[in-house]
């Protein structure tokens, strides 16, 4: 599936908080706001969502922890266990979530 990130977009103009929250000479370097064009495939996925009329929270599926497992060993060579793989709202919330799990105060 071929990605463009060469693309420039401009998010002067899209009522980003990264890009209008400092001065224009401020290069923000976000963890998970990224500058890049939406895939089709994840665009088409949330429009068949919002076809159906409701959005809310969701349940972590057992097919997707058994998806990110067999990626990272495809990717890595990591074995992981699907049942180690959790949802978390953001990444930050899972870098805090990570710290707490492996550091002590």
């Amino acid at each position: 599936m071929p990605y463009n990130f060469d693309e420039l977009i401009e998010r002067h103009t899209s009522n980003s908080i990264k890009w209008n929250q400092y001065p224009a000479d401020v290069l923000p370097l976000w963890v998970a706001d990224m500058d890049f064009r939406t895939p089709q495939p994840i665009l088409d996925s949330l429009q068949t969502m919002l076809q159906q009329g409701v959005v809310g929270y969701e349940f972590l599926q057992r097919r997707t922890q058994e998806v990110v497992a067999a990626r990272m060993d495809h990717l890595y060579s990591w074995q992981v266990d699907p049942d180690w793989i959790v949802a978390t709202p953001g990444v930050v919330s899972g870098f805090n979530i990570a710290a707490r799990a492996v550091c002590s105060p």
